[in-house]
């Protein structure tokens, strides 16, 4: 959807396809495995240890924080793209993960993000160059593209998935999926008794 919005107004052009077709195939495998690992150490390791401790809404706000600002690192990382990526995947990928309880739907669109964007279209991915299918021809306001961070870093993302993280929370809230702090779980447990 991204890609599509800066296309429409020619943000986004394609240069021309990349003759070497097999690495779509190296770059899936590449993103598969770089999202299966933060997977499981953002949402199953620290979300599910903070959210048993500290509740749901707390572990919420430190893990997306932390997957924000572990990215700040890459190449290319500003404190602006630190919080971009909270946004773009903390907030999204955690609410995703709050409603469904399920990892493979946070894998899925992490790698699904990750691979569209860079191995396909031929976008920076978290401020890393990467040659997709596509090799691209990005020009406009940094705000709108993401400059040489990529597409996290653009505007347009991060409203398009603060609003689906959004919806995420709302699901999982009427769900019931959100837990309490363990001091208030603890106490309800002596006042039942």
């Amino acid at each position: 959807i991204v890609v599509t919005i800066l296309y429409v107004p020619g943000s986004y052009k394609i240069s021309e396809l990349n003759s070497n077709k097999l690495i779509a195939i190296d770059l899936f495998v590449k993103f598969l495995m770089g999202a299966l690992i933060e997977e499981i150490l953002f949402r199953l390791i620290v979300f599910k240890l903070t959210e048993e401790l500290l509740g749901t809404w707390i572990a919420f706000g430190i893990q997306v924080l932390f997957f924000g600002f572990s990215h700040g690192f890459n190449e290319n990382a500003t404190i602006f793209t630190s919080f971009a990526v909270a946004i773009v995947g903390g907030v999204l990928y955690t609410a995703a993960f709050m409603y469904h309880r399920r990892l493979w739907i946070v894998l899925g669109l992490h790698t699904g993000w990750n691979f569209l964007q860079s191995g396909v279209f031929g976008m920076p991915n978290s401020g890393s160059p990467y040659k997709g299918l596509i090799i691209p021809n990005v020009q406009g306001k940094e705000w709108i593209t993401g400059g040489s961070f990529g597409i996290e870093a653009s505007y347009i993302a991060i409203l398009l998935c603060l609003s689906l993280g959004l919806y995420y929370l709302q699901k999982a809230k009427n769900a019931n999926q959100i837990v309490q702090p363990l001091w208030i779980r603890k106490r309800s447990n002596v006042l039942q008794n």
